[in-house]
């Protein structure tokens, strides 16, 4: 009788640190997104959450895309959040299509190519909008390459 309790004791704590290893993964993922979401280089906002986010999977993907989101929402304005929000949202689909498909060998350039893709297609489509020049778009290039 005292194995099986003790047996269910040292379950519950396993599961118990288990989770509590989870929720501080999720959590650090989240504040992680939050932070990279409004990182600038030069006077230039360079999301870096869409880094972030090709690199993880599962439940911490979902956290790092959420902590991007809303770190982009608090901290930038109408242009530059549709920058960060709309590539990062894209590589999260992307992420999440490489995973359904089990793509393993190639994983990492599918993800590093699309990040560049998305960054710099929405870059570009921002900034025809607003002031088409030589200097912003060699802004938006290297800021993609960036990400």
């Amino acid at each position: 009788m005292e194995k099986t309790n003790t047996l269910r004791e040292t379950d519950i704590s396993d599961r118990l640190w288990e989770y509590g290893t989870k929720i501080m993964a999720c959590t650090l993922y989240f504040v992680s997104g939050f932070i990279l979401s409004g990182a600038s280089l030069l006077s230039l906002n360079v999301p870096l959450s869409i880094g972030l986010s090709a690199a993880c999977t599962g439940v911490e993907l979902i956290f790092a895309v959420l902590g991007g989101i809303l770190g982009g929402i608090l901290r930038l304005d109408g242009s530059e959040l549709i920058n960060a929000a709309v590539p990062l949202a894209g590589m999260a689909g992307t992420v999440f299509i490489t995973d359904r498909l089990n793509i393993h060998k190639k994983r990492r350039a599918v993800l590093s190519v699309s990040a560049f893709l998305l960054s710099f297609a929405c870059r570009t489509a921002v900034m025809f909008s607003q002031q088409p020049s030589l200097n912003r778009f060699a802004l938006c290039l290297c800021s993609s390459i960036i990400c």
